[in-house]
């Protein structure tokens, strides 16, 4: 079995344009993977509580166009959260929005 550390450092002795192509690949290896994951999680019911606490936004009212949201966004100020090398997993997002 190859290790991480034996990837990265073939990674590093690539052209930067097989580089890229791996870069490539990897991004759609992972946005695969997440969609994957993301029609587990619907069919398995974990996004229900995401889904009736939207449908609920939506029915009350409390939600805006995106044009509207765009538009605001112009002119608020961001301050970037700490930067973090934790990711956080669905259940925990879930569980902690």
């Amino acid at each position: 079995m190859v290790t991480l550390s034996e990837i990265e450092v073939a990674i590093q002795q690539l052209p930067e344009r097989e580089i890229r192509e791996l870069a490539a690949w990897l991004q759609a290896y992972l946005e695969d993977q997440w969609e994957r994951q993301l029609e587990s999680d619907l069919q398995s019911g974990k996004l229900n509580q995401l889904i009736a606490r939207a449908e609920a936004d939506i029915a009350a009212n409390r939600v805006r166009g995106l044009d509207e949201v765009l538009d605001n966004v112009k002119s608020v100020r961001v301050v970037a959260p700490e930067p973090t090398n934790r990711v956080r997993g669905l259940d925990e997002v879930l569980d902690n929005p």
